[in-house]
């Protein structure tokens, strides 16, 4: 935490491996957050003062996620220029594929729009629930499994709790055809953004072309007051490969790439962002 004159202005979400501080490799963003109101001056002396605090206590480096664009309530290329002062190293760069909203059906792909008929023809509903275990354990789990060989971030105990304590910012919202479960995604609101954290459809949710009709229900109506609508990366591999299919399938909604850069800091150049002001 960050305080100035007795009151917090900034938060600075991190942990440490050995003599390195990475913010946070179990965020989707983070870095520095600091109040809106404050002034150049006082944002480049208080990461000053961040990296002074880590090299007293003897860490080397920081690994900082900046925080995308799309997710500010102000600006956020004070953090750019602070790195290039700093000297810092873009370690890494991912692609966020983001939908500027209000959503516009006639930005949809011809494809899209088909597969979008094809499940309001088959008849499925829509609709958000508050019980995260069905869709962990049916659906996400099972999918990311047999696709990628992983598991997700959270466990459905660790997202249950999660979103019980931060009502509303946490929701799931899923597809069912008959009353069965075949499609769904969680999504974390911010001010600005709906973050579709995990999406994932059963086999014959994805025949059915379910995730479609979720997309669009989202963009159009749960979230159509949002300034964006986030799909998340399309990286893998630390960002050095791109998902063509997966990239593909968000671009056909109109979304657009936004850069996600990681920085890598060494706090001995604290100093660094004190010259520059005299």
């Amino acid at each position: 935490m960050v305080y100035l004159d007795g009151a917090p202005v900034g938060i600075f979400p991190a942990h440490q491996i050995e003599e390195e501080v990475y913010s946070h490799q179990g965020l989707t963003y983070g870095g520095l957050v600091i109040h809106k109101g404050l002034k150049m001056g006082w944002i480049m002396a208080i990461f000053k003062e961040l990296l002074k605090y880590y090299h007293c206590m003897h860490i080397t480096n920081i690994f900082i996620k900046a925080v995308p664009s799309f997710y500010g309530i102000s600006s956020l290329e004070w953090m750019h220029y602070c790195m290039s002062l700093l000297g810092a190293e873009v370690y890494r760069s991912d692609i966020s594929f983001v939908l500027p909203m209000p959503a516009s059906y006639s930005q949809y792909t011809k494809g899209r729009r088909w597969a979008l008929n094809k499940a309001l023809k088959a008849g499925l509903k829509v609709m958000e629930v508050t019980d995260y275990r069905p869709f962990w354990e049916r659906v996400l789990v099972p999918n990311l499994w047999e696709r990628h060989g992983v598991k997700p971030v959270h466990t459905v105990e660790e997202i249950q709790w999660l979103a019980d304590n931060n009502v509303p910012f946490i929701r799931q919202i899923e597809v069912r055809e008959g009353g069965k479960l075949i499609a769904g995604t969680t999504v974390f609101e911010t001010q600005t953004t709906a973050h579709a954290q995990y999406i994932a459809a059963s086999p014959r949710g994805k025949e059915l072309s379910a995730l479609d009709l979720l997309i669009d229900h989202l963009v159009q109506k749960v979230f159509s007051h949002k300034a964006y609508f986030d799909f998340g990366t399309v990286n893998e591999m630390e960002g050095r490969r791109i998902n063509k299919g997966l990239m593909e399938w968000k671009e056909s909604f109109g979304a657009k790439p936004y850069v996600h850069q990681f920085y890598k800091v060494e706090t001995g150049k604290f100093g660094m962002l004190e010259n520059a002001m005299r």
